[in-house]
C-alpha cells in the first residue's frame, strides 16, 4: 500500500490489482484512504473505490455494514465544511459522485433485496431531512447534499429503462424536485444574512440547484414541469442574480427541450395534451424574454456563450409552439426573431443550424393556402428584410478565395449541381464542410419559399444591394458572390420572367461589363452564371431563349478560352445545367453547339482545360446529343456525330503500342476510356453505334490488362485502371439498353457479352486486395446492370458464370471488409444486386444466393457501426417490400428469424439512431402475413411481449406507437387490419 501510496512515482496498476484481490483487507485499507487527513490520498482512496469496485461491480460482493461504512463515510466528505486546501471541493465533488453511484447500483437490486431498497431509503431519506431542515445546516453542507442529487439525476438516466426497475423512482424524484425549489426559496429569504465570505459558497450552492433542477426535468411528471409557479420562480431569480444568467438560461433551456419530450411522448400515448399547455408556455415565455433581454445589447457586436444559449433557448420556444406564441404574445415573439436575425452570423455552425431551421420551417409554412396565413406573413414581415442582411453576412463570412481563382461559395455550389453525374472522383467532405452543408441547404430552401411568397420585394432587396456594389470602387467580391447566391435561389421557381429577364440584360450589357475591371467583371460573370444555373423555371421556359442565347455565347466565345481555370469549371458545368434543362429547346437555342465543343476540345482543349473538364464537355456534348436527337430529329446532322465519335475510336486503335512511353500511353488509353463513359452516359442508346465499333478492342484491352507484365510494378496500376474503366464503360452500355422503351435489345449482345464474361472470369488478379477494392464494386454493378436489363432472357450461361465467379467470393470479401467497420461501396453493390434479382429475374435467387444474402446481412446487422448495419438495415427493407410483388419468394421461416433478430435491436443502446429504420421494417414484415391469421398473431404476440419491456424507454415506445397510430398494443389486432386496408 505504501508503494501506491508514493505520488511522486507513477501509478503501478498491477500493484494496486494485486492488492485489491485481497478483498477484505482491501475495504479496511479503503476506509484508512477515506479516513486521512490529506485531501491527495482521500481523493485516491475515491478513485480506487470507482474505478476498481463501482466500476466493476464488485458493490455486491460487500455485506450491507461494509457498503454503510463506505456510504457513511463518503457523506462526512461531501457535508464536510469547506477548508483552505484547494483539493477540498475536489474531493467533495468526487465522493458526492460516489454516493449517487452506488444508491443507483443499490436501487437496482432493490427488486430482489428488501435490504438494498431500506438501504438506499435510508441514505436518500437522510438527505432530503438536510435539505427540508436547510437553517439546521451549512451552506457548504447543503451544497454537498444538491451535488448528490445533481449527480443522482445522471446517473440514474444512464441505466436501461430506469422507470420500470427502479422501486418508487416517481416519488423519490418528485420530492427531491419539490425540496430543491424550497430550499431555493429558503436562500431566497435569508440572502440578506449572507456575509461575503459565504457568497462564494452561497453562488456555487444556486448553480448546484440549478443543476439539480435540469438533471430531473425529465424524471418527474409532466405536472410538475408545468407549475407555473416553479419556472416563473427561476425567471425571478435570474433577474436578482445577473453574475449567473447563464446558469439560469441553461437551466430553462433543459426545462423547454424536456417539456417537449414529454408532451409529444402524452401525445403519442393519450391523443391529446395537457389543456393548460398553451397558456403555460405564453406565461413562461413573455416573462423569459424580458429577463433574458436585459443582458442583449443594443447592439450585438460580438458573441458570447450567454448570447448563444439565450438564441437557442428562444429558437426552442418558437420551433414548437410558434403558433401559440405568436397569437398570445405577437410582440414578444417578433422580438425574439429579431433576436435570432441579429446574432446569426456571429453563431458557431451548430447553433446557426438550429435557428435557421425554425426560419426554413416558419417561411415554409407561409406557402399553404388560406387567409390565416397572408396575416400571419404581414406580421413577420418587417423582419424580412433584416433577415437578408443576415443571410448576405453570413455567406461573406464563409466565401472563400484560393490562389486568386474564383473559387468559394458560387463555384462550390455550382459543383455541387452534378457531382452526382460526372465521372470525377467524389472526395470525402471532412466534418466542417458537412456542416456548412446543411447550412446551406436551410439556407436555399428559405430563400426558395420566400422567392414563392413575396419575390418582387426580395429580389429588388438583393438586386438594388448588388448595382450598389457594382458602382463602388472597391473590389466587393465576396459581398457580390453572396448577394448573386442568394439571388439565384430566390429566382429559382419564380416565374416573373420579366422581371429575370430585365436583370440579366442588364448584367451582360457591354457597357456595363466594359465599365468593370477585369477582377470584377470576372466575379459578376460567375455570379451570372450561378444564377442561372440556379433559376430552374426560366429555362424550363422556351420564350426566354433570347437572355439564354447570349449566355450560351459569352461561355463559348469568352469563358471557356479563359486561362482561369475556375472560371472555365463554372462555365462547363453552368453549361451543362443549361443543356439538361433546357432539353427540347436547347437545339434551337444553338443548334451547332455540340459541333463547337468537340472542335474546341480537337483544337485547344488538351492544352487549356484539364482532363476531367473535358469529361464533363463529353457529357454536355452528349446530352445535347441525346436531347436534339429525341425532340428534333428531323433536324439532326448524322455527320455531325461522326466527327465526335470517330476520333476517339481512332485514338483506341493508333494507341497500341505501349513500349514507347508507357506513362503517356497509359494516360491516353485512360482518358478515352473516361471521355467514352461521359459519352455513353449522357447520350443513352445512341452511343450504341459508338459500341459496336468499341467493343473488340475493349474486349482486347482487358486481356491486355491480365497478363502480366514485367516490372509488376510499373504496369499492375495501369491495368487495374483500364479494368475499372471497361467495366463501368460496359455498365453503362449495357444501362441504356434497359433505359431505352424506343429500341428493342438486340438478341446477339448476349453472345457479345460472353465473349466479356470469358475475359472478366479469367482475370488471374481476382483475389488481390487492389482489385477486392476497386474493381469488384463496379463487378457486382455491372452483373446487377445486366439482370436489370435482360430479365428473365437472360443465357444460362451468362447468370452462372457471373453468380459462379463472384457472387460467393464478393460476400466473402464484404463480410471481411464490414468486420474492420469499412467496404461500405462492396455491401452496397452487393444489396443493389439482390435487390435487381428480386425486381428483374427472381428464379436466380436460389436458396444457395438467398442463405448467403441473408448471412451477410446479419453479420452486418450485429457489426455496432451504424453506416454498417444501417445498410443491413435498408437492404431488408427493400427486401421485404419486393417479396410483395414477388410472392414465390415468401419464407415464413426467414421471415420470423430477421423478425425476431430486428426486435432484439430495440434494446440495444448502439441501435438508437437506427430505430426509424426499424420501426418500419417491422411493419413492412407484419404486413407480409396479412393474409394468414396464425403468422400474423405469432408475430403481434413477439412484437406485444417485446413492447411491454421496452414502454418505459422514451424513446422507443413513442414511435411503436406512432406507426401504428395505437395506444395499447392488446388493440393490435383491431388496428392493423385497417391499416392493411
Amino acid at each position: 500500500m505504501e508503494q501506491i501510496l508514493d505520488f511522486s512515482t507513477p501509478l503501478n496498476l498491477q500493484t494496486l490489482d494485486q492488492i485489491l484481490e485481497q478483498q477484505q483487507a482491501t475495504w479496511t485499507k479503503v476506509n484508512e484512504l477515506l479516513k486521512s487527513s490529506s485531501n491527495r490520498i482521500k481523493f485516491f482512496g475515491l478513485t480506487i473505490l470507482e474505478n476498481s469496485v463501482i466500476k466493476k461491480k464488485l458493490l455486491n460482493q460487500l455485506n450491507q455494514e461494509q457498503k454503510s461504512s463506505i456510504v457513511t463515510e463518503l457523506l462526512q466528505i461531501t457535508l464536510s465544511f469547506s477548508s483552505s486546501d484547494s483539493n477540498a471541493s475536489i474531493v467533495k465533488k468526487k465522493a458526492a459522485s460516489l454516493i449517487s453511484q452506488i444508491i443507483v447500483k443499490e436501487w437496482l437490486n432493490s427488486n430482489n433485496s428488501n435490504e438494498s431498497f431500506q438501504f438506499i431509503q435510508n441514505y436518500i431519506s437522510q438527505l432530503i431531512k438536510c435539505v427540508s431542515e436547510p437553517a439546521s445546516y451549512q451552506l457548504d453542507q447543503l451544497y454537498g447534499v444538491m451535488m448528490v442529487f445533481s449527480n443522482l439525476g445522471v446517473y440514474v438516466k444512464q441505466e436501461d429503462d430506469y422507470k420500470s426497475t427502479l422501486k418508487n423512482i416517481q416519488d423519490v424524484f418528485d420530492m427531491i424536485f419539490i425540496k430543491a425549489f424550497e430550499l431555493f426559496d429558503f436562500l431566497e429569504k435569508s440572502k440578506s444574512n449572507i456575509t461575503s465570505q459565504q457568497k462564494p459558497i452561497y453562488d456555487e450552492l444556486v448553480k448546484e440547484i440549478l443543476k439539480t433542477v435540469s438533471s430531473l426535468f425529465d424524471l418527474v411528471t409532466i405536472d410538475h414541469c408545468l407549475r407555473l409557479d416553479l419556472i416563473l420562480f427561476l425567471i425571478n431569480k435570474m433577474n436578482d442574480q445577473q453574475n449567473q444568467t447563464n446558469s439560469y438560461v441553461l437551466t430553462l433551456s433543459e426545462h423547454i427541450n424536456v417539456l417537449v419530450s414529454k408532451v409529444m411522448a402524452e401525445a403519442a400515448q393519450s391523443g391529446q395534451t395537457s389543456p393548460k399547455l398553451n397558456q403555460v408556455v405564453s406565461s413562461i415565455f413573455k416573462t423569459m424574454v424580458v429577463a433574458c433581454s436585459k443582458s442583449i445589447p443594443e447592439k450585438i457586436k460580438s458573441s458570447t456563450m450567454l448570447l448563444e444559449n439565450i438564441a437557442t433557448l428562444f429558437t426552442t420556444y418558437l420551433k414548437n409552439f410558434l403558433l401559440v406564441l405568436e397569437t398570445l404574445d405577437t410582440e414578444t415573439t417578433l422580438y425574439c426573431e429579431k433576436y435570432l436575425i441579429n446574432i446569426m452570423p456571429l453563431l458557431p455552425i451548430d447553433r446557426l443550424t438550429l435557428v435557421l431551421e425554425y426560419f426554413n420551417q416558419l417561411y415554409k409554412g407561409f406557402l399553404t393556402t388560406g387567409d390565416n396565413q397572408k396575416v400571419r406573413l404581414q406580421l413577420h414581415a418587417s423582419s424580412i428584410p433584416l433577415f437578408f442582411t443576415s443571410i448576405l453576412a453570413i455567406l461573406e463570412n464563409h466565401d472563400e478565395e484560393e490562389d486568386n481563382e474564383i473559387k468559394g461559395i458560387l463555384f462550390t455550389k455550382i459543383q455541387d449541381c452534378t457531382e452526382t453525374t460526372t465521372t470525377t472522383a467524389i472526395v470525402d467532405k471532412n466534418d466542417e464542410e458537412e456542416e456548412w452543408k446543411k447550412v446551406e441547404t436551410l439556407l436555399s430552401e428559405t430563400l426558395e419559399s420566400i422567392g414563392l411568397i413575396c419575390f418582387n420585394d426580395a429580389f429588388d432587396f438583393f438586386t438594388k444591394k448588388l448595382f450598389d456594389l457594382l458602382s463602388s470602387s472597391g473590389d466587393e467580391k465576396h459581398k457580390m458572390n453572396s448577394t448573386f447566391w442568394c439571388l439565384g435561389y430566390l429566382c429559382k421557381f419564380s416565374t416573373q420572367f420579366d422581371v429575370i429577364n430585365t436583370f440579366i440584360g442588364k448584367i451582360i450589357d457591354d457597357k456595363t461589363l466594359s465599365s468593370l475591371a477585369q477582377n470584377k467583371r470576372f466575379t459578376m460573370i460567375s455570379g451570372l452564371l450561378f444564377f442561372i444555373s440556379r433559376s430552374t423555371k426560366y429555362l424550363e421556359f422556351q420564350q426566354n431563349s433570347q437572355y439564354i442565347k447570349s449566355i450560351l455565347q459569352i461561355i463559348i466565345t469568352q469563358l471557356l478560352p479563359s486561362k482561369s481555370q475556375s472560371l472555365v469549371q463554372i462555365s462547363i458545368i453552368t453549361l451543362d445545367i443549361i443543356i439538361s434543362t433546357r432539353k427540347q429547346y436547347i437545339s434551337l437555342d444553338s443548334p451547332e453547339l455540340h459541333i463547337f465543343l468537340n472542335q474546341f476540345i480537337q483544337q485547344q482543349g488538351a492544352t487549356s482545360i484539364n482532363t476531367s473538364q473535358i469529361e464533363m464537355i463529353y457529357k454536355c456534348i452528349g446530352s445535347f446529343i441525346f436531347n436534339f436527337y429525341t425532340f428534333n430529329q428531323s433536324q439532326f446532322n448524322n455527320n455531325s456525330l461522326t466527327q465526335i465519335l470517330n476520333p476517339l475510336i481512332e485514338q483506341l486503335k493508333s494507341n497500341n503500342n505501349y513500349q514507347d512511353n508507357f506513362k503517356l500511353w497509359s494516360n491516353t488509353i485512360n482518358n478515352n476510356l473516361n471521355f467514352n463513359i461521359s459519352l455513353a452516359k449522357s447520350m443513352k442508346n445512341l452511343f450504341n453505334v459508338q459500341m459496336s465499333q468499341l467493343y473488340p478492342i475493349l474486349i482486347d484491352l482487358f486481356k491486355w490488362s491480365n497478363q502480366e507484365h514485367q516490372p509488376i510494378e510499373k504496369f499492375s496500376g495501369s491495368q487495374i485502371s483500364f479494368k475499372k474503366n471497361i467495366i463501368e464503360l460496359l455498365t453503362a452500355y449495357i444501362d441504356n439498353q434497359s433505359t431505352s422503351s424506343n429500341t428493342p435489345i438486340d438478341p446477339s449482345l448476349q453472345n457479345t457479352l460472353l465473349l466479356f464474361l470469358e475475359a472478366l472470369c479469367q482475370d488471374p488478379t481476382r483475389t488481390s486486395q487492389i482489385y477486392v477494392t476497386e474493381v469488384l464494386p463496379k463487378t457486382i454493378s455491372f452483373i446487377s446492370s445486366v439482370i436489370s436489363t435482360f430479365k428473365s432472357n437472360l443465357s444460362t450461361q451468362i447468370s452462372k458464370g457471373l453468380f459462379d465467379t463472384f457472387y460467393k467470393f464478393s460476400l466473402e470479401q464484404a463480410f471481411n471488409q464490414s468486420n474492420q467497420s469499412r467496404g461500405l461501396l462492396l455491401l452496397s453493390k452487393i444489396w443493389n444486386l439482390v435487390n435487381s434479382i428480386q425486381i428483374n429475374n427472381p428464379s436466380l435467387l436460389t436458396s444457395d444466393i438467398n442463405s448467403g444474402y441473408f448471412e451477410l446481412i446479419n453479420k452486418c446487422l450485429d457489426n455496432i457501426s451504424p453506416s454498417i448495419n444501417g445498410s443491413a438495415l435498408d437492404s431488408l427493407v427493400n427486401y421485404f417490400t419486393n417479396i410483395r410483388s414477388t410472392p414465390q419468394l415468401f419464407d415464413f421461416n426467414i421471415l420470423l428469424h430477421e423478425y425476431i433478430k430486428i426486435l432484439n435491436l430495440f434494446y440495444n443502446s448502439e441501435y438508437q439512431t437506427s430505430l426509424d429504420k426499424i420501426t418500419k421494417l417491422l411493419f413492412i414484415m407484419i404486413q407480409l402475413t396479412v393474409n394468414n391469421n396464425n403468422s400474423k398473431l405469432q408475430l403481434m404476440t413477439l412484437l406485444e411481449q417485446k413492447y411491454k419491456s421496452i414502454s418505459n424507454n422514451n424513446n422507443i415506445a413513442p414511435k411503436i406507437q406512432q406507426l401504428f397510430n395505437i395506444n395499447n398494443l392488446e388493440l393490435f389486432e383491431n388496428n392493423i387490419k385497417l391499416i392493411y386496408k
